[in-house]
């Protein structure tokens, strides 16, 4: 296990949206590269493993202790999301950039085991590499550079004012 987290927001709660969220995570083919996955037998779940082929083993209802590890990494990465929202001062409509931040910044991050020696990230763990991108907060105030097709005046300012709300993460975790 890589500790790699995501986070997909759907206050629908489709199947067809859940699919989404698996293809994004795995990127292309999920059925080659999930062998087996775990979850609450949420229907939108049920249905996009079903669709996708892939085998899907649920916990016993009613036993919180078949489901405690997920559980706890979910309250995990809404407590995050929710601390990072709040840091940025950026309002509540936001909440779906925080959890992305929040799981983003977590893969990234270097972890210490009980004696203090670094353990590889889990984007390192899930790719090969180290991320090569810049740590930023979430809400922090950057400047872009503009595309290249912006007429720009000789003595106009070169860069557009903006909010970071998060790194742009191709399916597959591709940077």
């Amino acid at each position: 296990a890589t500790k790699y987290v995501s986070f997909y927001a759907d206050a629908e709660k489709s199947g067809v949206n859940a699919m989404h969220a698996f293809n994004h995570f795995v990127g292309p083919e999920p059925r080659k590269k999930i062998k087996s996955f775990r979850s609450d037998n949420a229907n939108e779940i049920r249905f996009a493993a079903k669709e996708l082929g892939i085998v899907h083993i649920t916990s016993t209802p009613e036993r919180s202790q078949t489901n405690s590890k997920a559980e706890r990494k979910i309250r995990h990465v809404l407590e995050g999301a929710r601390c990072s929202l709040f840091q940025s001062g950026l309002p509540l409509c936001f909440w779906n950039f925080a959890g992305e931040h929040f799981c983003h910044a977590e893969n990234i991050r270097r972890h210490f085991d009980k004696d203090g020696n670094p353990e590889p990230t889990a984007w390192f763990q899930r790719t090969g590499h180290e991320f090569n991108g810049l740590e930023i907060p979430l809400g922090a105030a950057i400047d872009y550079l503009p595309p290249k097709s912006w007429d720009v005046e000789k003595m106009d300012k070169n860069t557009i004012e903006g909010v970071f709300l998060g790194w742009k993460i191709n399916p597959g975790a591709k940077w």
